[in-house]
């Protein structure tokens, strides 16, 4: 079984795009959409990420970086948060 899942990290609110808009056609779906789970990183604080235990949210936070010292300090806080 295959779960596809999209990790969104841009500035604008993701749009679900129709089978019709791709170009080379995807064998074996029935329906016009594209069926995934959709997981927009900008919906959760750094916070929020960075208290819950799971190695995902630390991989949103990291991913979730606009810049290199952006991209630094959340690496930082990850390492000191895996010390503890």
């Amino acid at each position: 079984m295959v779960i596809p899942i999209v990790l969104y990290t841009g500035k604008r609110k993701w749009k679900k795009l129709l089978i019709n808009d791709i170009e080379e056609k995807v064998e074996g779906y029935a329906e016009n959409w594209l069926e995934y789970t959709l997981i927009d990183v900008n919906e959760f604080s750094n916070e929020q990420l960075l208290a819950d235990n799971l190695i995902i949210t630390k991989a949103m936070l990291i991913e979730k970086s606009k810049n290199k010292e952006e991209l630094y300090k959340n690496i930082e806080e990850v390492i000191n948060i895996q010390k503890e």
